[in-house]
């Protein structure tokens, strides 16, 4: 569930900020070079890697997330191990 909940979480918040910040430096770029169809070329790279992007960072905080809770669950499951004699993990 945490999985889930970080994956949206991070989709909801960075996409469309990415989205804009890629268009920008794209189009940028794209005026230096003298590149001709630069509202093509923008929308087709912008596209082709936002998700990819997104997904990037996704997987970065859901890593960062079940780190997180296992760090916080770790003295329960000592505790646990220690009054049982049995590992949890």
């Amino acid at each position: 569930m945490v999985l889930s909940l970080t994956s949206s979480f991070v989709l909801v918040t960075c996409k469309e900020y990415f989205r804009a910040a890629l268009t920008q430096n794209l189009k940028q770029l794209c005026a230096r070079i003298g590149i001709q169809h630069t509202a093509l070329v923008v929308e087709k790279v912008t596209n082709d890697n936002i998700m990819l992007r997104c997904r990037l960072i996704g997987k970065a905080a859901m890593d960062r997330a079940l780190d997180r809770i296992d760090q916080i669950l770790a003295e329960s499951y000592t505790a646990r191990a220690n009054k049982s004699g049995k590992q949890f993990f």
